[in-house]
C-alpha cells in the first residue's frame, strides 16, 4: 500500500506529465483548488487520506479514461490513410479486435488499475472474477502480437 507521500508524489507527477491542473481536480472532487495547490506543493503539511485518496482516483480516471473505449476521456486513435498498408490494415484490424474485447471489460481495467496503484485489502477479494476476465484480454492481446509479428515477418522477407 502507497505511503501518504508516496501518493502525493503519484499525484503531483502524473497530474504534470498529463497536464492536469488544480482547477480540473477541484471541480471534480469538490475540493477547493487552493486546498489541491496546497497539497501538491507541500504546504499543507498533514492533508488527510480522504482528500488524497480522491485526488489520486481522479488522476486515475482521467489518465486511464484516456485508453479505455466508452470512457467519456477515451481518445481515438488517429491513422494516416496514406500509410494504409496491407501491414497497417491488419494491425488496425488487430487493434479494433482487442478494442472490442477491452470495451466489455472497462470495469475490469479500473479495477486492475486500482489494485495496482491503491493495493486495497477490498479489490484483493474480488481477484477470482477478475482472473477469469483477464483471461479474455489476455487472448486479445496475444492475438494483436501474432499478428504483429505476422506483419512484420511479411515486410521483413
Amino acid at each position: 500500500m502507497l505511503r501518504k507521500e508516496e501518493k502525493i508524489n503519484l499525484i503531483r507527477e502524473e497530474s504534470e506529465k498529463h497536464g492536469i491542473t488544480a482547477y480540473e481536480m477541484a471541480k471534480a472532487t469538490g475540493m477547493t483548488e487552493s486546498g489541491i495547490a496546497r497539497i501538491l506543493d507541500g504546504t499543507s503539511k498533514n492533508p488527510h487520506n480522504n482528500s488524497i485518496n480522491k485526488l489520486l482516483e481522479f488522476v486515475e480516471t482521467r489518465i486511464v479514461g484516456k485508453y479505455v473505449v466508452g470512457h467519456p476521456n477515451f481518445t481515438e486513435p488517429q491513422f494516416n490513410e496514406d500509410q494504409s498498408s496491407y501491414e497497417a490494415k491488419t494491425v488496425i484490424a488487430a487493434i479494433t479486435g482487442l478494442r472490442n474485447v477491452l470495451e466489455g471489460n472497462q470495469n475490469l481495467m479500473s479495477k486492475a488499475i486500482e489494485m495496482i496503484l491503491l493495493n486495497t485489502d477490498e479489490i484483493r477479494d474480488e481477484t477470482s472474477g477478475l482472473r477469469k476476465r483477464l483471461k479474455s484480454v489476455d487472448m486479445g492481446i496475444n492475438d494483436l502480437s501474432r499478428t504483429v509479428n505476422k506483419s512484420l515477418a511479411a515486410r521483413n522477407s
